[in-house]
């Protein structure tokens, strides 16, 4: 057992390492916390200590000092719940939930501790858990920001039409939210509704005129729409904010192939249309060269070109990337038959069939 010169020492190395946390010195605190320990080890000096790790980022640390501070006796919703959070930031989701059980046992009306397991359960794809948590969290905080959460477990567990209700209450209770009107956008896009979805991406637009997530989206439905060459405007928009994302070229090298005639029966494509989408297309290569679709994509493009060795080049490297790519195999087969080898036309075009093509 301590004696009294033990506790009396520790104690005011204790009270030391909490004036220095409380004035922000944390590596100083965690220090002088040591030292109290070493002298004699007390739950909460762990706990303390613990803090200050989190603090300053070390969550391993933290995490073994609240093991230390609970196997000590100091069970409390606090250092279950920073356990929790020292998990969260090491991806350890499962952990984490097991000790946010814990701390919602102990103090059931904090929401924090709903919401960290939410976001957790999200993590984990437990959406009908989620759900439920998001769903408490909401009787005590009806935010947009919960709303909007609550959408997305409905969202993952396609209850379409219960989403777009939970984003249009996030909307309501705040008309800046970005991410409702992105979120509502994609609900509506579920349920084939591409003209409000287009609303909602242009709401998006007008509060955060650079959201990339926003343009693209936006540019997929003007596609979906026929409106191509808004959609080219979408995708141009966004390369111009993020000059190194393939996919943006390769979208808007895909609306090109279309604004230059590919998939109308348009002969010949639109030479010059056609050589900017292949332009396009070949700088989304350039940036993604292990992308199958990209190659798959230019495969397209080509043998609309009849330009089918290089079709057959392109489609090839795809199906090295990805031999489930239905759309690979048909585009070779493509330009196989084109060069009249069609003995390999046709194993690559039932090799397509098989992998869900369809002509």
């Amino acid at each position: 057992m301590p004696d009294g010169d033990s506790q009396a020492k520790a104690k005011e190395l204790f009270d030391g390492a909490l004036k220095l946390e409380e004035a922000g010195k944390y590596r100083e605190a965690v220090e002088r916390y040591t030292q109290s320990i070493d002298v004699m080890p007390h739950a909460v000096s762990y706990f303390r200590r613990a803090l200050g790790y989190v603090e300053l980022g070390e969550f391993e640390s933290a995490e073994r000092d609240l093991t230390e501070c609970i196997q000590g006796g100091y069970r409390t919703d606090g250092a279950y719940f920073l356990r929790a959070s020292a998990c969260i930031e090491q991806a350890r989701f499962a952990e984490a939930v097991l000790d946010l059980n814990e701390a919602i046992t102990i103090d059931p009306d904090k929401t924090a501790y709903r919401l960290y397991r939410a976001t957790c359960m999200l993590t984990l794809g437990r959406y009908r858990e989620a759900l439920d948590d998001y769903s408490e969290v909401i009787k005590h905080e009806p935010t947009a920001r919960y709303y909007n959460a609550r959408g997305m477990a409905h969202m993952a567990l396609n209850h379409i039409p219960e989403a777009v209700d939970d984003f249009s209450k996030a909307i309501e209770s705040d008309n800046k939210s970005v991410s409702a009107f992105l979120n509502r956008a994609s609900a509506y896009q579920q349920e084939k509704r591409l003209d409000a979805a287009l609303s909602d991406l242009s709401s998006a637009m007008a509060l955060e005129p650079e959201n990339e997530r926003a343009l693209i989206a936006r540019g997929n439905v003007n596609l979906h729409l026929g409106k191509i060459p808004n959609a080219i405007d979408d995708y141009s928009h966004a390369i111009n904010i993020n000059p190194n994302e393939s996919g943006y070229y390769q979208n808007r090298g895909a609306a090109r192939m279309l604004a230059a005639g590919y998939g109308n029966g348009a002969e010949p494509l639109i030479p010059e249309i056609a050589r900017s989408a292949l332009t396009d297309l070949d700088k989304a290569v350039e940036l993604s060269p292990g992308h199958a679709d990209a190659y798959a994509t230019r495969a397209r493009l080509l043998n609309a070109m009849k330009q089918f060795d290089a079709a057959l080049k392109d489609s090839s490297k795809a199906i090295e990337l990805d031999g489930k790519s239905g759309i690979a195999f048909a585009q070779r087969a493509i330009a196989h038959r084109n060069l009249g080898q069609e003995q390999a036309a046709n194993q690559d075009l039932t090799e397509a069939r098989a992998l869900g093509w369809k002509e």
